[in-house]
């Protein structure tokens, strides 16, 4: 009896193991997430130059609202270009 206990203890753990369900393969399906939320997004600059040409500004007015809005696109273009960078991994 003692030499048949441990050779039906292992069948019975054998079996067990063997009972196991199969779940299947693990599958990585890839889903598109957008790496920028809206909120994210900088706002466009308002443009000075606009309003100096709806106006009668002299030619200096004019010229510094340009600098202005070229300094303030300039800046808006650097962290949209950021954000870009940010979603190219």
């Amino acid at each position: 009896m003692r030499k048949r206990l441990p050779s039906i203890a292992a069948a019975a753990l054998i079996a067990g193991c063997g009972s196991v369900p199969w779940t299947g393969a693990a599958v990585d399906v890839p889903v598109p997430v957008p790496c920028v939320r809206a909120a994210d997004v900088p706002v466009r600059p308002e443009l000075m130059a606009d309003a100096a040409w709806a106006t009668d500004a002299n030619p200096f007015q004019r010229a510094r609202a340009l600098l202005v809005d070229r300094l303030r696109l300039i800046a808006h273009a650097d962290r949209l270009e950021s954000l870009i960078r940010a979603c190219e991994e």
